[in-house]
C-alpha cells in the first residue's frame, strides 16, 4: 500500500478553506435544523406534503435518497406527487456569512424549494437540484449568502406548491455559518502505482461526492460514505488503467475534512480478497457482487465461448444512490462467474442506467479494429443523477470493446438516441436478420408507452412504431420463440418486469395476439434475456431478486438462477415458462430419494436425510388434494380449490390444468429460495434466510390421502468451491 500521497485541501475562491475535523459544527456555526427527531422540533407543518416528521428511508414511487447527513430529512413525497404543503422554521436571527442546507429534489422554480424569508418577504429562494423527469433524490449543499441580511430576523420555508408532476423537495441540515459549504473541497493527489485504490466504506456516514480528475479530465464521479479508521467494509476502485499518472481526487464538503481521504490508499490486491465469497450469507449459486449493491442486470451477451453480465453496481453502499456503475462479470457455463472491473461509469451525460448488450457481427458500425467483433453495450444516460449531467436531457449512449470486453470507449459521438420524451430509457437492442437491421425497445413514458427504432449501424436510430403495455413501466425486453419447440410456428414476446405479449413482428411493427398477460408473482425485477446465445431459438433469462436480508455483510442483493424460456400452449393461449437452465444440474451432490407413496390424510412423511446446507429439490406431488412441503423453515402449501401456491407467506396461481400431479422444482440458497411449478408456468423467488436445521417433510391436509409420485432431494456444491476459471484479465 502507498500511504503517503501528499494530502492538500483547496482553498475556495483564494480563501482559505478551515475545515473542521471533529464533526458538523464548526466554530460560530449554529444548527437550525437536522431533521433528526421523530417530529419537526418546532418547525410549523401546512398541508400533506411533509407528513408529520422527518423521513429516515426510500419512500414507495419515489426513488433512492442519498447525500442526506445523519439519519433523517425533510421529505415532501408523502401522499405521493400531487401532495403539497409547507415547512416553516421558528423566527431567529441571522449570523454569520452564509446559510448552507442540503437540497434534493426536482428542479422546479416556484413551485417546490426551500427559501429564507425576512420581514416575510423573500429574501433568498433555491430549488430543487435534480431532473424531475427520473427518479433521482440526491442532496447536496446549497448556500445563500447573507452577509448583507446579518441581525435581521429570518425564516426557512421549505415549500412543495407542485400539485401535479413529479416535483417535490427534500431538505436536510440548515447550518448557519461563515463557512460556505457548498464551495468546500477537499482534494488528494495519487500518483498511480497499484491497481485498485482502497476505499472504507462508513454506512452511516453522508454519501460524498468524489471525483477522480486526470488533470482538466474528469474519469469518474461516485459516491460514497467515506469512513475513518474503522470502516464498516473496504471496497475498491480500479485506478490500473492510470498507473503512472497523478489524478486529482476531489471530495464535496466531508464533516471530518481531511481524515476522510487520509486514509485511503493502494495496492495490486484487493481489499478482503483472502475472506471474499466465504462470509456467512454469500449465495452460493446466485451471482452477486463482490462488494457493494447490485440491481438491474444488463448487457447479458454471449461472445465467442463467454457469457457476459453487466449490471447496476453500487460498489461504495447497500443502499441504492443516484450515482451507478455497470459492473460486469463472464462465465462459460451462465453458473460460475469472475467479476470483472467495473466497465462502464457514470459521465457528464448522465448516471448510466439500464441497457443491453450486442455482437456487431457484420461491422455495421465500422469500430471493429482487429480480429475480434465489436461488443456494444446500449444504455441509458440518465441526466441529473451527478452534479456533471444537470440541465441535460436522459438519452441513451454506446460502449464498445475490440478486446473480448476487458476494456471500454464510450462511443465519442453520444448520445446515439437523443432525449425522445422525458425519462425515455431501458434500450433493448436485438438483431432483425429479415430485415437486416437493428431494433431498439425503449421505454417511452409512464402510462406504458414504448417505442421500437431501427438502425443500420448502431449509431443513428430512426422512430418505427409504438406499444403499449397499460401499467407497466421500463426494463423492456423483445425477442422470438417456437412454441411448444415447434421452429415452424413462432411467436415474439415483447415484455416489461413480468408483463409480456405474444404476437408477430414484419420488421417494423409488433401485433399482439391476445391480451397482455403477467407471468406470477415472483419477485423479481428488471428481467433480460441474453442476445447472440448459440442457438438462436434459445433465449435465458436473469433478474434480480428484490429484497433480501444480508446481515453484517458487505454486499447486498443477488440474481436468480439463469431460466431456461420456452413458450407452451395452454388451454387460455401460448403462455411464456420458466425453468432453470439445465447446468444448474453440474451443482447437484448427494442425492436422497423417496419413491412412490400415499399419505393417509393428516399423514406425514419425514424425509429423513440432509440436515443444512443448500438444496436443489425436484418432486411431483398430487394436485388434487392439499398438502405443504415443508423445507426447513420454508413451508410450501398447494390448494388444490384456489389454484394458488403459497411460499413462505407469498402466494402464486398455479393453473393445474387437468395433471394429475404438481411438478416442483425448489432451489434453497443460503438467503433465497426459488421455486418453479410445472415446468415453469409459475415461478416465484422469495428472500429469506433459510434455516434447514429441521430437514425435509411432507404433510397431508386432514380432508383427503396425498399422493407423492416421486421427492428427489440434492446437496448442493457452491460456485465458490473452486477457483474461477481464467478469463485473460
Amino acid at each position: 500500500m502507498n500511504m503517503h500521497d501528499p494530502l492538500y485541501i483547496k482553498p475556495p475562491l483564494g480563501a482559505l478553506l478551515l475545515l473542521c475535523t471533529a464533526g458538523l459544527q464548526g466554530a460560530g456555526d449554529v444548527i437550525i435544523a437536522d431533521f433528526e427527531g421523530k417530529d419537526f422540533a418546532g418547525w410549523t407543518v401546512a398541508g400533506d406534503a411533509f407528513g408529520r416528521g422527518p423521513v429516515n428511508a426510500e419512500m414507495p414511487g419515489q426513488g433512492p435518497p442519498s447525500g442526506f447527513l445523519g439519519k433523517g430529512w425533510a421529505n415532501s413525497f408523502h401522499g405521493g406527487s400531487a401532495a403539497t404543503g409547507r415547512l416553516r422554521s421558528p423566527a431567529f436571527t441571522i449570523r454569520g456569512h452564509y446559510i448552507n442546507f442540503l437540497a434534493g429534489g426536482a428542479r422546479n422554480p416556484g413551485k417546490t424549494g426551500i427559501r429564507l424569508l425576512v420581514d416575510g418577504r423573500v429574501a433568498r429562494e433555491t430549488t430543487g437540484p435534480n431532473d424531475a423527469t427520473m427518479k433521482i433524490q440526491r442532496l447536496d449543499w446549497a448556500s445563500w449568502d447573507v452577509s448583507a441580511l446579518a441581525g435581521r430576523g429570518g425564516v426557512v420555508e421549505i415549500f412543495d406548491d407542485a400539485a401535479a408532476g413529479p416535483a417535490h423537495i427534500l431538505a436536510d441540515h440548515v447550518v448557519m455559518s461563515d463557512r460556505d459549504y457548498a464551495k468546500e473541497r477537499v482534494e488528494r493527489a495519487i500518483t498511480v502505482t497499484g491497481e485498485w485504490l482502497h476505499v472504507p466504506v462508513s454506512l452511516g456516514a453522508r454519501q460524498a461526492l468524489l471525483r477522480l480528475h486526470d488533470g482538466d479530465e474528469l474519469l469518474r464521479e461516485f459516491e460514497a460514505g467515506l469512513a475513518g479508521d474503522r470502516p464498516d467494509f473496504w471496497t475498491f476502485e480500479h485506478i490500473g488503467p492510470f498507473r503512472g499518472k497523478t489524478l486529482r481526487l476531489e471530495a464535496d464538503w466531508l464533516p471530518d475534512g481531511r481524515r476522510g481521504l487520509d486514509v485511503l490508499a493502494q495496492s495490486d490486491e484487493i481489499p478482503g480478497a483472502a475472506g471474499m465469497y466465504g462470509e456467512k450469507y454469500r449465495p452460493q449459486f446466485h451471482f452477486s457482487a463482490r462488494r457493494g449493491r447490485i440491481l438491474d442486470p444488463n448487457g447479458l451477451v454471449y461472445y465467442d465461448g463467454e457469457y457476459h453480465l453487466f449490471f447496476q453496481h453500487f460498489p461504495y453502499a447497500l443502499n441504492r444512490t443516484a450515482i451507478r456503475n455497470w459492473g460486469h462479470a463472464v462465465s462459460r457455463d451462465m453458473i460460475h462467474w469472475q467479476e470483472l472491473p467495473d466497465a462502464i461509469y457514470t459521465d457528464g451525460l448522465g448516471t448510466v442506467y439500464s441497457g443491453c448488450a450486442v455482437v456487431d457481427h457484420n461491422d455495421t458500425s465500422g469500430l471493429r479494429t482487429g480480429a475480434e467483433k465489436v461488443i456494444a453495450c446500449i444504455y441509458t444516460s440518465a441526466s441529473g443523477g451527478n452534479p456533471s449531467s444537470r440541465g441535460r436531457l436522459t438519452s441513451q449512449s454506446m460502449a464498445y470493446s475490440t478486446d473480448r470486453g476487458r476494456t471500454w470507449t464510450k462511443y465519442p459521438g453520444n448520445p446515439v438516441v437523443p432525449n425522445m420524451h422525458g425519462g425515455n430509457r431501458d434500450p433493448k437492442v436485438i438483431w432483425h436478420e429479415p430485415a437486416k437491421r437493428w431494433i431498439m425497445a425503449l421505454f417511452l413514458k409512464n402510462d406504458g408507452t414504448y417505442l421500437l427504432l431501427e438502425s443500420r449501424n448502431l449509431l443513428s436510430w430512426e422512430k418505427l412504431s409504438e406499444i403499449r403495455l397499460p401499467g407497466v413501466i421500463e426494463n423492456p425486453d423483445f425477442f422470438e420463440l417456437p412454441v411448444d419447440g415447434d421452429r415452424g410456428n413462432r411467436r415474439w414476446v415483447f415484455s416489461a418486469n413480468g408483463n409480456y405479449y405474444t404476437g408477430r413482428f414484419d420488421g417494423a411493427t409488433f401485433a399482439p395476439e391476445g391480451g397482455l398477460r403477467s407471468t406470477p408473482w415472483d419477485g423479481t425485477y428488471a428481467e433480460q434475456t441474453f442476445n447472440d446465445m448459440e442457438d438462436p431459438d434459445r433465449r435465458v433469462q436473469l433478474a434480480y431478486i428484490q429484497g433480501g436480508r444480508f446481515p453484517g455483510m458487505p454486499f447486498r442483493t443477488q440474481m436468480t438462477v439463469p431460466r431456461e424460456l420456452t413458450l407452451k400452449s395452454s388451454p387460455g393461449g401460448i403462455v411464456l415458462c420458466a425453468e432453470p437452465i439445465a447446468a444448474m444440474e453440474q451443482l447437484r451432490g448427494k442425492k436422497h430419494a423417496w419413491p412412490d407413496k400415499t399419505l393417509p390424510p393428516g399423514g406425514v412423511l419425514e424425509l429423513r436425510g440432509p440436515r443444512g446446507g443448500i438444496f436443489d429439490i425436484a418432486a411431483r406431488i398430487q394436485a388434487g388434494a392439499a398438502w405443504t412441503l415443508r423445507a426447513g423453515n420454508i413451508d410450501i402449501y398447494w390448494d388444490p380449490a384456489a389454484g394458488e401456491m403459497t411460499v413462505h407467506g407469498r402466494k402464486m396461481p398455479v393453473a393445474a390444468e387437468g395433471r394429475a400431479f404438481v411438478a416442483l422444482r425448489v432451489l434453497v440458497d443460503r438467503t433465497s429460495v426459488e421455486v418453479f411449478a410445472n415446468e415453469g408456468r409459475a415461478f416465484m423467488c422469495v428472500d429469506v434466510l433459510p434455516d434447514m436445521t429441521d430437514g425435509f417433510r411432507l404433510d397431508a391436509s386432514k380432508e383427503a390421502p396425498v399422493r407423492l409420485d416421486s421427492m428427489e432431494i440434492y446437496e448442493m456444491t457452491g460456485i465458490h468451491a473452486s477457483p474461477p476459471f481464467s478469463t485473460g484479465q
